[in-house]
């Protein structure tokens, strides 16, 4: 197979992936918002604990999401910034197929 062909039909691919990844996400955006569950006040109050510089944080939680949380701020940026990550998660998994494979679909 040609170069120029292989090419064109990974950049083919790669788009379709990156348009239904995109229209998947504006569609949640149309008709989700974010929730709040029973858990949410934990995280919210260990996400303060680590902006104050983890002073009394308790433990109950890993920090890696609360310390996320702090972060980004509120809910809805959370959300938006959770879709995006998953986005280009999205990539990264086509990419690594891409790369195993050698083929763009399979």
């Amino acid at each position: 197979m040609k170069a120029g062909l292989w090419s064109s039909s990974l950049n083919r691919w790669l788009i379709v992936v990156t348009v239904v990844a995109v229209v998947e996400r504006l569609a949640l955006l149309a008709i989700y918002q974010p929730v709040a569950y029973s858990d949410t006040a934990s995280y919210r109050r260990l996400a303060a604990s680590v902006l104050r510089g983890f002073t009394r944080y308790d433990g109950t939680r890993t920090p890696g999401y609360p310390a996320f949380l702090a972060l980004v701020g509120a809910d809805k940026r959370v959300w938006l910034v959770q879709m995006l990550l998953g986005l280009i998660t999205t990539l990264l998994l086509f990419y690594i197929g891409w790369k195993l494979t050698c083929l763009p679909r399979h």
